[in-house]
This record gives C-alpha cells, structure tokens and sequence, in this order.
C-alpha cells in the first residue's frame, strides 16, 4: 500500500533507478544517523522518504509490469487473428482450387443434352444450374430431363405415352425415340 505523500526533505523524486536511490540513502544515512551524530528526528524523516520513493518504484515496476502483460496479450490476440484470417484465406483458396478442379457441371448438361433425341422445335434450355435441362416447344415447357428419365408436368402431353409413372412432380416417362415423338407430337397439337 503506499504511502501518503510526505515532505521531501533530504532525498529527491529525479532518481532514474533504484540503485541511485539506495546510493543517495545510504551515503545520506552515515551522515544522518544518530550513531554517527545526526539527529533522530532526522534519521527517522530519512527512513520515511526512503520507504515513500521505494514505494513509488515498486508501483512503477507494477504498472510497467501490467502494461507489459496488456500489450504482450494484445500481440498474442492480433497474431491468434492474422492466423485464423490466414487459415480462413487457405480454407478458401483450397476450396477455390477443388472446385476448379471438379468436373464443371457443363459435362453432366452435355451427358444429359446428348441422351435426348430432340426432334423437330424442340430446344433445350438448361436449368440455373446446368444439372438438368428444360425441353421446349414453342417456349412452352414440355418436360424435364436430367437421367435416363423425363418429367412431364401437363397431363395433356402424355397422350400416348407408354410407361409412364405418376409422382407428386409430374409424370416420370422413360427416354425412347417413340416417346420422343409422341411428346413431339402432343406438343405440336396443345401449342402448334
């Protein structure tokens, strides 16, 4: 705990380092102590200044000490940062790379593409993706197709179709030639 302020008398604050303070202390201490012909009183204010300025390093030390320990934590926090934003941008980068290196979802479209006999108007348009296609007729969708299966959405498309298979979506068709023009053709009288 430190001391009230006392009345410098015989000692100043200006010492650099401690060392200087005990020099000063003890040079002044043979002169002032009553052994030695000097008074109490005075030997006792010596003591006093000593006990206060040591204080005052030792505080210092503290404070340094504490400033030291804040600064180092926030070095170790800004390094624990720049490594995490470091692995975030490997992270990325290897993600970037995989992804480059991945078969680009163009290949299944043009698998799929090439798995379709389109016949006469009717085009294909590929899904936001490139996974599946859209075939159309005349802008109007006819059926979906994204495997070795269509799906047909308006029941009137499915006059003569064979094998196909109600679901929720739509109607699963099997990919054939003779499907193929049959949806051609159902197409032509719904929308020609």
């Amino acid at each position: 705990m430190r001391n009230k302020k006392i009345e410098i008398k015989f000692l100043t604050e200006n010492y650099a380092t401690e060392a200087d303070l005990k020099r000063a202390f003890r040079k002044l201490s043979k002169k002032l102590h009553p052994d030695n012909g000097g008074k109490t009183e005075d030997f006792q204010q010596l003591s006093a200044e000593y006990d206060y300025l040591e204080q005052r390093f030792e505080a210092d030390r503290k404070r340094k000490a504490e400033e030291a320990a804040r600064k180092a934590a926030a070095e170790e926090r800004a390094k624990k940062r720049a490594a995490e934003e470091a692995a975030r941008k490997a992270a990325r980068k290897a993600a970037e790379e995989a992804k480059k290196k991945e078969k680009p979802a163009g290949d299944k479209f043009d698998r799929i593409l090439a798995s379709i006999p389109l016949l006469g108007d009717m085009v294909c348009r590929p899904n936001s993706k490139r996974t599946a296609v859209h075939v159309l007729y005349k802008g109007k969708r006819v059926f979906g197709h994204s495997g070795p299966i269509l799906v047909v959405t308006r029941e009137e498309l499915l006059e003569g179709i064979t094998g196909a298979e109600k679901k929720n979506y739509g109607w699963r068709v099997p990919v054939s030639e003779e499907n193929m023009k049959t949806l051609q053709r159902n197409a032509k009288n719904l929308w020609g």
